[in-house]
């Protein structure tokens, strides 16, 4: 019996009080579209970018809660996709198959959350989908990921510029 593929949403911070509504909903539909025997959950916590231990801590459950040897896809948004990013190398047991990040700010300040969160963002065998916004204003500088195996530049915002047809777009460039 093959497993189902499972896609784990790691969030952002300040998480669930975006501004985005239906933003993960817009995600799970978008990616059940796409891989339609997929399983999707979302991990949440709130957490503010000086929060290091909370945030590693957030990663630790992740990890404790998905490494248990079931296919996955990670996905990021914001934050969470160097969360994301970070978290890929510890799976022992699970095959992580990519991890798509979505507005990340992988290199903001060398790279000062990607450290933070655990990361050197080194270069891995698992593929790297990262996406960024034309019109960010949160993350206008880094969210190429500098190991991507694909990145894709969208005409939205970071806030408020995700919709169904944006997390459609975002889900079809997961597919390699």
């Amino acid at each position: 019996m093959v497993d189902t593929l499972r896609i784990v949403g790691i969030v952002g911070m300040l998480e669930p009080a975006t501004p985005c509504f239906g933003l993960w909903e817009y995600f799970e539909t978008a990616f059940k579209k796409v891989y339609p025997e997929a399983e999707f959950f979302v991990k949440r916590l709130r957490y503010l970018p000086y929060e290091g231990k909370k945030i590693r801590t957030y990663a630790d459950s992740i990890l404790e809660e998905y490494d248990d040897g079931k296919p996955t896809m990670l996905f990021g948004y914001s934050m969470g996709g160097v969360v994301a990013t970070a978290l890929e190398p510890r799976f022992t047991k699970t095959k992580i198959s990519k991890v798509v990040t979505v507005f990340s700010p992988h290199t903001f300040l060398r790279g000062k959350f990607s450290q933070m969160c655990g990361s050197a963002l080194l270069k891995t065998q698992t593929p790297i989908i990262s996406v960024r916004a034309r019109f960010d204003i949160v993350v206008p500088w880094g969210s190429r990921h500098p190991h991507a195996s694909r990145h894709l530049v969208l005409n939205c915002d970071h806030l408020f510029g995700l919709n169904r047809k944006v997390a459609l777009k975002i889900a079809e460039a997961s597919v390699l």
